[in-house]
């Protein structure tokens, strides 16, 4: 007799790569997805959790539907049964309007099982075992009148009733809630870009955590664990801000009368933000193939090479800079590329530094917050551009 296999994964936002970098993205996005797949059908999984945002709109292109359903084909051909909770990206705004992802659940005869509103699916596998998998899908916060705290209590308030009142529905050998929501806990990710601050938290008690064998939730993009809950994260880096993350998912394996959780790392596109600071703009072919170098050094194969590079240059306004140039050095050598031109703007008498002998990385230090005081632009650059001129130190002192 089997032991019971069970995948988790979430914010899939298939379609998403168009807002950065185009058709390129858009494929990255969907090779994760198959990577996926692909991971499943390897690990011979009995059911495949998707918790929300399959989309990353409710009416995805015909293409990114048609290659989505194309390999949940593939996992239906090999008995893997889907379970889907929606994000808030994969609902219309119009609640009588259906969504792609409805018409392919009605048409997969019970192998794609897609939760719009709150529900229980209870799935018979190996051995005759049975799974209740409890369905919260994203609850949108707009209902509710915030940040008033009556109205965020009321908020967690139902879902407290939604999930008693099917936890009460439920009788089988393992229990599992699949939700689209923010936990109290959690840290946010790329996610605070489509969200914002007016996402309702809850707690743990708030969904009676302790009353399943796993919680498995989506919405946040960032990977992160508390206890028996796991957010498993966005399935691809969706910008720079993710661009130190690994991606992950959860496989569950029933071992001894318990469903185990184990974190599987997946291959995603490398990301790279880099700056460039020049006083003197011929010298840019000599950091450009400072960078190339760099990336050649990128030996993770879970980071997917050549990597999509966000390049600042910084340079002195009366300086000028063949953007040209830089992007015919880096073809072929990046996957995409994002040059921006910070300007430096000051007045050069302003700019004093403390004549009393000081060792030069505090000199630098001193002269690049002294540049940066003097230009809004630059402010938020500040950390970036002292740790890229201190790296340039220890490079030429070596």
């Amino acid at each position: 007799m089997g032991l019971i296999k069970i995948l988790h994964t979430a914010d899939l936002h298939l379609g998403a790569g168009s807002t950065v970098g185009g058709k390129k993205r858009v494929e990255d996005f969907l090779s994760s997805f198959k990577r996926i797949t692909e991971i499943a059908l390897r690990e011979e999984v009995d059911i495949l959790l998707i918790a929300g945002d399959i989309f990353h709109t409710p009416r995805p292109s015909s293409n990114i539907f048609y290659s989505f359903a194309e390999l949940t084909k593939r996992l239906f051909e090999k008995g893997v049964r889907i379970v889907a909770a929606a994000g808030n990206h994969d609902v219309p705004k119009s609640a009588e309007e259906r969504s792609l992802i409805e018409a392919l659940a009605e048409y997969s005869e019970g192998r794609f099982l897609f939760f719009k509103k709150p529900g229980v699916a209870t799935i018979t596998v190996k051995g005759g075992k049975t799974v209740a998998v409890v369905a919260l899908p994203y609850l949108n916060p707009i209902q509710f009148i915030l940040p008033d705290r009556v109205e965020e209590s009321r908020y967690r308030r139902i879902v407290r009733e939604k999930v008693a009142k099917l936890l009460e529905e439920i009788d089988a050998d393992y229990r599992i809630l699949l939700g689209h929501l923010m936990m109290e806990w959690a840290t946010f990710g790329s996610e605070k870009i489509f969200v914002g601050e007016r996402d309702i938290r809850v707690s743990s008690s708030d969904i009676f955590s302790h009353k399943f064998d796993y919680v498995a939730l989506g919405h946040v993009h960032k990977p992160q664990s508390r206890d028996n809950m796991f957010y498993a994260g966005s399935i691809e880096r969706i910008d720079f801000s993710e661009a130190k993350e690994s991606k992950r998912v959860v496989l569950l394996e029933e071992e001894n009368g318990s469903l185990t959780p184990k974190e599987l790392r997946i291959p995603v596109r490398s990301m790279l933000n880099e700056v460039i600071l020049l006083d003197d703009t011929s010298k840019i072919s000599h950091e450009v193939y400072r960078i190339l170098s760099k990336i050649n050094t990128i030996k993770d194969p879970n980071e997917i090479m050549p990597p999509v590079l966000r390049l600042k240059l910084v340079i002195n306004r009366r300086a000028s800079i063949n953007i040209k140039k830089i992007e015919n050095l880096l073809r072929n050598k990046v996957y995409l590329v994002k040059i921006i031109v910070q300007y430096i703007q000051q007045n050069k008498s302003n700019i004093v530094l403390d004549k009393r002998e000081k060792p030069l990385r505090e000199i630098i230090k001193m002269y690049i917050k002294k540049i940066c005081e003097y230009s809004l632009d630059l402010k938020d650059l500040e950390e970036d551009l002292i740790r890229e001129a201190l790296n340039i130190i220890d490079e030429v002192s070596t």
